[in-house]
This record gives structure tokens, sequence and C-alpha cells, in this order.
């Protein structure tokens, strides 16, 4: 196991930063575009974008890969999506922005099908299992522990007003 884990190192760690990088951007684009005054709707629309351009990618990888190969194919898709990601500076607008959304979910989706791909490829039968837990751990960690940091945080406030309350109780 250890060594099928020390061999997709790189790529799980580039899953990893890929996959977190993509969630801030998520939450990062409502807020911006929040922030420049686009209606709910837009926004609305701009978040579910990626969503089109995820199933598309999803579609087409295969063919992608069948042609042009893992690496070229990674390589590729990975260049898409970063530049897709760095080009919602360039122009504010929400029509921009909506195609932007549909060519990184594309990218993205291609991506993760390749790294799974390769993982499925690199692993042996009997250790895939491990494999793909270690793989699937980077995605999920991040929003597990933001789960439990906010129920811990409406514990802590409403442990907090408790208190409060209990204190004006007293002092009257």
């Amino acid at each position: 196991m250890g060594h099928a884990v020390r061999s997709l190192a790189a790529l799980i760690l580039a899953a990893a930063i890929l996959i977190c990088g993509n969630g801030l951007q998520n939450k990062l684009l409502a807020v911006r575009a929040n922030l420049e005054g686009f209606p709910f709707w837009q926004i609305g629309l701009l978040t579910s974008a990626y969503f089109v351009g995820f199933i598309a990618g999803c579609q087409q990888t295969p063919a992608i890969v069948r042609s042009a190969g893992h690496i070229r194919a990674f390589t590729a898709l990975a260049s898409i999506a970063s530049a897709s990601a760095l080009a919602h500076a360039i122009a504010v607008d929400s029509v921009v922005w909506v195609g932007l959304r549909v060519i990184t979910g594309f990218s993205l989706a291609g991506v993760q099908m390749i790294i799974e791909s390769w993982i499925n490829e690199k692993t042996p039968n009997r250790r895939r299992r491990g494999g793909r837990a270690r793989h699937w751990s980077p995605d999920t960690r991040p929003a597990r522990r933001d789960r439990w940091r906010g129920l811990c945080r409406d514990r802590r406030a409403a442990s907090r007003k408790a208190r409060r309350r209990r204190r004006r109780r007293s002092a009257c």
C-alpha cells in the first residue's frame, strides 16, 4: 500500500490543491459578483454554469484522453482551468463569467477523471480501496472540517448567550 501511495503522492497532492482552489473560487466568485452588483439570479446562473460544464466534461474527456493520452490531456485541461480562473479578473461581465465557469467545469471534470484513471491504473486491484480513500480524503476533509467548525461555533455562541441570560437573571 505504501508504495502505491508514494508513487501517486504528487498526483494526490495536485488533486487536493486543485479541489481546494476550486472550492475557494466557487465561494469567492459569488461574493465578487455580489460586490459587482450582479442580480441574484445571475449569481445563481453563474454558480450553476460550472456544473453544466462539469457534465459536458464528463462526457467528452474519454475521447480527449483516447486521442491525446493521459499526460497531455491532464496538462491541457489543467492549463485551461487555471487560465479560465485567471480570466475572471480581466472581464467583469456576467455573460463572460458564465462562459468561463462552463469552461472551468469542463476542464476540472476532465482533470478529476484523469486523476481517477491514473489511480486505478497504478494501484493493484487488491489495494485499490485504500488508494481511493487517500485520494478522496483531501476532497472531503475541508467540507467535514468546516461543517464541524460551524457546529462548534453555533454551540459556543449558544452557550455564550445562555451565560449572558443567566447573569442577567441573577443580577435582577
